[in-house]
């Protein structure tokens, strides 16, 4: 490979990377907005109101308590089935590809994701060592598309704190075509039942250069979700490889 060559690679794996970061980061801008409206009581127009609202309160306070028991057993938030506490991955999941944008995305009916929304946007993953390895390939799908995203983002893919906080502040915008990403294979460098850290390796479509993105993980509120330090950066620099010998290879099949 060439100088000019290699300092254009060299480029793209950068804008790749800065272009993942930024657009988790801009995702992160409403994230305390979702879900924390105000719930007016009970209308006392009627008394057949009230009491319908009532057993509708009811049914969903049983079934909120259900995922939340499930949740604190080790379950998944979506009911996907499997608890693993230790192992490894050392063949290729079984998965169907399906497109976000032009990006393909894995997708498993017992690893995840187990919510797809009609949009694309996907999150729930098994408490298994298959749904980390999902969980980290589906992200990259869906960071490619910020615009439609950003506030899911929020709150499906990092896990809460201070990095999230920094992240929070910042904004950005979707993927420049030119860096589009597509899953080549992965590793999953170790395994317990709340973390998990996967070395996943990906073809920069238009160079045809293989990047390393490693992502820790942590089991957090019945979804696998993504670590950040406490600055807002990711825990380990993606890099550029020049072969995929020791990586279990998976790609669109």
């Amino acid at each position: 490979m060439g100088a000019s060559r290699r300092r254009r690679v060299a480029w793209v794996v950068s804008a790749v990377v800065l272009a993942l970061i930024v657009v988790i980061a801009g995702a992160l801008v409403v994230a305390n907005l979702v879900g924390r409206r105000d719930v007016a009581g009970p209308s006392s127009a009627s008394s057949a109101a009230a009491t319908a609202a009532g057993t509708a309160s009811t049914g969903t306070a049983a079934s909120a308590g259900s995922t939340t028991s499930a949740v604190a057993a080790g379950g998944s938030v979506c009911g996907l089935p499997g608890y693993v506490a230790s192992g490894t991955v050392t063949s290729p999941p079984v998965v169907d590809w399906q497109y976000v944008g032009v990006t393909a995305a894995p997708h498993s009916a017992t690893a995840g994701p187990g919510r797809v929304e009609p949009d694309g946007f996907r999150y729930c993953y098994a408490h298994t060592p298959e749904g980390a390895i999902l969980a980290t390939a589906n992200l990259l799908a869906v960071t490619s598309d910020l615009v439609r995203f950003r506030e899911r983002l929020v709150d499906r893919t990092l896990v809460p704190g201070p990095g999230a906080e920094v992240v929070r502040k910042n904004t950005g915008s979707n993927q420049d075509q030119d860096t589009s990403v597509r899953v080549a294979g992965f590793r999953l460098l170790s395994y317990s039942a709340d973390k998990a850290t996967v070395d996943l390796v990906a073809r920069i479509a238009s160079q045809g250069a293989y990047v390393s993105f490693p992502f820790d993980l942590q089991w957090v509120e019945g979804d696998w979700r993504v670590v950040v330090r406490d600055d807002g950066s990711f825990p380990y620099k993606p890099t550029q490889v020049y072969g995929l010998v020791g990586y279990v290879l998976w790609q669109v099949s």
